[in-house]
């Protein structure tokens, strides 16, 4: 926790110091971009300034997003619905992937009071992490269930993909672990999910074995404003 807060802070201030300059980029390379008098080299050269400047702008998000800076507005909502919106979108990023999507939903859950939008986010980054990590002919399962016990709902992620070796799992939530290529990826996205379920008063679990899949399971009180 002492961990998270304290870079936390540092990705903030650096964040907010990096993303006014490079907003400037972006909109000046896209206006340059669409004057007629460049040739054809020096406009693949801008569009590739510009891609490149968006790349960076993600990680500057991330980093916003890693730091909180947002006060979660807790509000009613169906977490089937949720869910389903975002499976829905991944799904149109993947159409030829061959990995097949298996809804299992509990229809009769109740409704939990969340902040839908950061919810949203914690979904897309399992399920696109999910997704990336099965080949062609596997599959990602996704359930909803409503714990008595714990009152509370349950929504587990499980793929069939590459799995996660055991010697690193207790390290996948850490901010800036990342086992993908330089480039490809911050190594915020589960520190992010598991600071945002943190804020939910929640639980984030993973299960793996390697070569055999893994299991994310995220455990939200019903009313995870008032713990």
């Amino acid at each position: 926790s002492a961990k998270l807060a304290s870079i936390g802070e540092l990705a903030a201030g650096v964040a907010h110091e990096i993303n006014n300059p490079l907003s400037i980029i972006l909109g000046f390379t896209r206006l340059l971009a669409k004057k007629s008098s460049f040739d054809p080299q020096a406009k693949e050269d801008l569009e590739m300034i510009h891609s490149n400047a968006e790349s960076c702008k993600k990680i500057v998000e991330d980093l916003l997003n890693f730091s909180r800076q947002k006060r979660p507005q807790h509000r009613e909502a169906d977490i089937n619905q949720t869910i389903e919106s975002i499976v829905s979108l991944v799904e149109t990023q993947y159409p030829k992937g061959g990995v097949t999507t298996i809804r299992d939903y509990d229809a009769s859950i109740p409704p939990v009071k969340m902040d839908i939008d950061k919810m949203k986010q914690v979904f897309m980054n399992i399920l696109m992490n999910a997704y990336q990590a099965t080949d062609s002919g596997g599959s990602i399962r996704v359930s909803t269930h409503y714990d008595e016990a714990k009152d509370g709902i349950f929504t587990v992620f499980s793929d069939t993909g590459c799995g996660i070796p055991k010697n690193i799992q207790t390290r996948v939530f850490e901010p800036f672990f990342t086992t993908k290529e330089p480039g490809q990826g911050t190594g915020l996205g589960l520190a992010v999910c598991y600071g945002i379920v943190q804020e939910h008063h929640g639980e984030i679990s993973l299960e793996s074995e390697e070569g055999k899949g893994a299991t994310f399971k995220i455990w939200l009180p019903l009313d995870s404003g008032r713990r």
